[in-house]
């Protein structure tokens, strides 16, 4: 099969992610005249080629309409073929329909082939003998109170291309039977190759539509009745469609994204989701976060907050962590998991107590980020081929260069034709969203042959342009600063309240930086506010310059802030620092006593450290294999300087992997990622004080340890496969320095 021209991972390429291993069992050789790639063009497979041409097809070669004869009435009952045949020569091609052979691999007992899409009275079957079955079986305020979102998630089923229904939606929606065109999905041509490749389009344009309008609607509807809010993922690049307009049918837009596993990574399925909600007004964006192809069990709040935050810029306002895994066992650990796929987050993790902090990191972040409505300056066009969805900045860059200074969203066919309005020159949709050009990024590889566009698309962008609309095409620049100047390895986000502007800015290098930023916004007062403590305080560094507010910003690695704009201000410049100078004040040496758990195989005693240290370099197994939480507790005596007015912090230095502190019996914060400082102003005190530190890292050096013992002998207990044969063990516990400081 020529795949030349194809877009790669266009086709359904979900099975060999996993089976990545093509098994030749024949190659058939044809002069026959053949439609080019009409495989995927059937709606067979997402697939994305060029079209067919004259000059690779020209019409001596393709059959006349008149010669092709409908001979289904001559069929007798039992199948059989009552034909007096005529004098020629005379091909026979029979044609019919059955299941594609997709089952719901993951539905356990309840596993069989998945339902018509296309047919409403077999999506209403399904969803009634599965999720309906709850509201039958179970007391109805159970579940009243329980089941609040229906939820279809990531497209595994591959695609279809027929139904008992398909025939008759067909002739509805595109106006003429096809049942004459039918050798065509069997890549012969017929009457030319521009007449073939329109009524592929056609069947490929029909599954789209039925997608979106049968499925999608047909659960929305049922979801509703059921008083349940509908979030769903996508179905790109797997089925046949337009990969954004099935989110009009959905509260939830929600795409995936993946730790640590470029070959299953899914930026695209994040980039249609988002776009999708944006361009239908959906103020809620899941992710399925975190999901991970084969665990390293070394994986930590903080190795994970990067990507966190870096979709967070993107666009995603809500996460779903994949994967909490329930474990039948009370007596096993880490017991049940999903593995292959997940991140291990569920309660027998070791951090799974402190890692609320994470939690509470990712609800202040995601509270500001639901907040308005998103700020872009482009709308990009996705184009009229089929299947087709949201085009990644990176092949963007490449077609317009220069284009991803600016924030944007895709923009399919549906919502240019059915939405957008041109008001005061901006392109404006129904849900919020609004953009100061439209972008016609002409032929790329998802769209190889966008040379021009139909009648009614031509017409909408003439409209448009009349109105007073910004079009772009191909080599034309955009003459508008971009909203944020940031260096490289600065991602943010922007979204506008009616009396606020709210920047989400992230450092995605794992080294501490002074960066200078400039915003597309005047007149207010910059006020920064830190999702890690929630703390709330006015930015004291910055000016006005030509419409734009310019500040000094100091990020840990991997840090990240919000900065707000809501109270207006007639200063141009404000003097004073926009982070806080740190001062040691007093070190706390050894000794430091700790304690370990004996039911994660830690000694039984109280350890003495003289000095602080790698647990993985202990001499004693039951340490140096540790894996868990370990309390430090130390006494120290603090006598304040006269007249302290500044706050003071305890600073841990390095830690592996995330350390709860408390002073005096007073809980102080959780330190879980850089700079892995917490407040203790509180609970400090003249005098002697009693500081405690529970510190906790992964389960990866209790299964290094235990994989050489007996299986009598092991502490751990998991479905997971092991996988860390020759992997070094890992630093673990607290490695300080242990510093109080100072700071204003």
């Amino acid at each position: 099969m020529d795949t030349t021209g194809s877009d790669p991972g266009a086709e359904d390429l979900d099975a060999a992610k996993w089976k990545p291993v093509l098994k030749v069992c024949g190659i058939r050789l044809s002069s026959a005249p053949r439609i080019h790639q009409f495989e995927g063009k059937t709606g067979e497979v997402w697939r994305v080629s060029r079209g067919t041409t004259a000059g690779q097809l020209p019409d001596s070669l393709c059959v006349p309409m008149n010669k092709v004869i409908d001979l289904t009435a001559k069929m007798d009952a039992s199948g059989r073929l009552q034909w007096h045949v005529p004098p020629g020569r005379w091909t026979l091609l029979r044609i019919g329909h059955t299941s594609t052979g997709h089952t719901n691999a993951t539905g356990g007992a309840a596993a069989g082939l998945e339902c018509d899409k296309f047919n409403p009275a077999a999506i209403r079957l399904q969803f009634d003998r599965w999720f309906g079955a709850a509201y039958r079986e179970l007391d109805p305020a159970l579940v009243a109170r329980v089941l609040k979102i229906f939820h279809v998630d990531s497209w595994e089923c591959g695609s279809q291309n027929w139904s008992p229904v398909f025939r008759e939606e067909f002739r509805r929606r595109r106006g003429y039977d096809l049942l004459p065109w039918l050798p065509v999905m069997t890549g012969v041509p017929l009457k030319s190759a521009a007449a073939s490749e329109r009524f592929l389009h056609d069947v490929r344009q029909t599954i789209a539509e039925l997608v979106t309008d049968k499925f999608y609607g047909t659960m929305a509807q049922l979801a509703k009745e059921k008083g349940c809010s509908f979030s769903a993922e996508n179905v790109a690049p797997t089925m046949t469609s337009d990969g954004m307009a099935h989110f009009s049918a959905v509260d939830i837009p929600m795409g995936e994204f993946w730790f640590r596993s470029p070959t299953h990574d899914k930026p695209n399925d994040m980039l249609d989701a988002i776009s999708g909600a944006h361009i239908y007004g959906k103020q809620l964006i899941q992710a399925e976060a975190f999901t991970t192809l084969r665990m390293g069990w070394d994986e930590h709040p903080g190795m994970l907050k990067a990507l966190g935050d870096k979709n967070y810029a993107a666009g995603v306002n809500r996460l779903v962590y994949h994967v909490f895994t329930h474990n039948p066992w009370m007596d096993r650990r880490p017991g049940m998991t999903l593995d292959g796929v997940g991140l291990y987050f569920q309660r027998d993790q070791t951090w799974w107590k402190p890692g609320r902090a994470w939690v509470s990191y990712a609800q202040r972040c995601q509270a500001l980020l639901q907040q308005g409505v998103p700020v872009a300056d482009l709308a990009v066009f996705t184009g009229e081929e089929i299947p087709r969805r949201a085009i990644l900045p990176e092949r963007l860059e490449a077609i317009m260069p220069g284009i991803n200074r600016y924030a944007y969203d895709a923009i399919n066919r549906d919502a240019l034709l059915r939405l957008a309005r041109v008001h005061n020159g901006r392109i404006e949709l129904p849900g919020g969203a609004s953009y100061a050009a439209l972008v016609l990024p002409g032929t790329h590889p998802l769209s190889p042959d966008s040379a021009g566009f139909s009648a009614e698309v031509a017409a909408r962008l003439q409209a448009l342009k009349k109105a007073g609309a910004t079009i772009l095409t191909k080599g034309q620049s955009f003459n508008v600063m971009p909203d944020v100047i940031a260096p490289a390895g600065i991602v943010w986000a922007h979204r506008r309240t009616p009396g606020a502007d709210i920047y989400f800015i992230s450092n995605q290098e794992d080294t501490s930086r002074i960066v200078q930023l400039s915003l597309r916004v005047s007149g207010k007062v910059p006020e920064l506010w830190d999702p890690l403590s929630g703390e709330i305080r006015d930015a004291q560094k910055w000016k006005m310059e030509k419409g734009r507010t310019l500040l000094p910003l100091q990020l840990s690695p991997s840090g990240a802030v919000f900065i707000v704009l809501q109270r207006s201000t007639k200063e141009v410049q404000h003097r004073g620092n926009n982070w806080r100078s740190f001062q040691a004040l007093q070190t706390l040496e050894g000794p430091w006593q700790v304690t370990f758990d004996t039911t994660n195989g830690g000694p039984a005693a109280v350890q003495t450290f003289t000095a602080l240290q790698d647990w993985s370099r202990h001499t004693d197994p039951g340490i140096r294999y540790y894996s868990g939480t370990a309390v430090y507790t130390k006494t120290f005596n603090w006598q304040p300087q006269a007249a302290q007015q500044k706050k003071v912090w305890l600073d841990l230095g390095a830690v592996a992997n995330i350390a709860a502190v408390t002073l005096n019996g007073q809980s102080c914060g959780i330190a879980w990622t850089p700079p892995y400082r917490v407040e203790i102003t509180p609970a400090l005190r003249s005098g002697v004080n009693e500081l405690h530190i529970e510190v906790t890292n992964t389960w990866a050096n209790r299964l290094i340890g235990d994989h050489d013992l007996p299986e009598a002998q092991r502490i751990t207990r998991t479905t997971a496969p092991y996988r860390l044969e020759g992997k070094p063990l890992l630093p673990a516990g607290l490695q300080g320095p242990v510093r109080v400081m100072n700071g204003e």
